[in-house]
């Protein structure tokens, strides 16, 4: 539920910004894309990091999990969204699907990977955000 929250949180601004770039900035629906997830990408690191999966203070190598995470999870959608958009898919559906992509293969790499406990290690207390 808490990655839920997230989503939602980051799915909105990410969203605004996809829009805002591309409706008012007239970027390309690529330009546009990155723009959007690039303004979600610090928040969702503090919100999962500290909240979803109460991962405590972070470290460089959780840091650098969770950019790779991203970047194999953008590269999907990425691909998705150039795959839809070719075949004449409307952009907001196509931004739709790309983004759907995203979210599971993010909360996948997310919770197996970059916020992963080590056996018999509990979770640290979630923060107040």
């Amino acid at each position: 539920m808490r990655f839920a929250a997230t989503g939602v949180i980051n799915t909105i601004v990410g969203l605004a910004a996809i829009a805002f770039g591309q409706i008012v900035l007239s970027l390309s629906p690529y330009l546009s894309n990155a723009l959007g997830y690039a303004a979600g990408l610090t928040c969702s690191y503090a919100f999962n990091s500290r909240w979803t999966f109460r991962a405590g203070a972070g470290s460089s190598a959780r840091l650098i999990r969770f950019v790779i995470a991203f970047a194999l999870a953008y590269g999907a959608n990425s691909a998705l969204l150039y795959v839809l958009l070719t075949a004449g898919a409307p952009w907001l559906l196509a931004q739709t699907a790309a983004l759907l992509t995203y979210s599971v293969l993010f909360f996948v790499l997310c919770k197996f990977v970059v916020f992963r406990q080590p056996a018999g290690r509990p979770s640290a207390p979630a923060q107040r955000m």
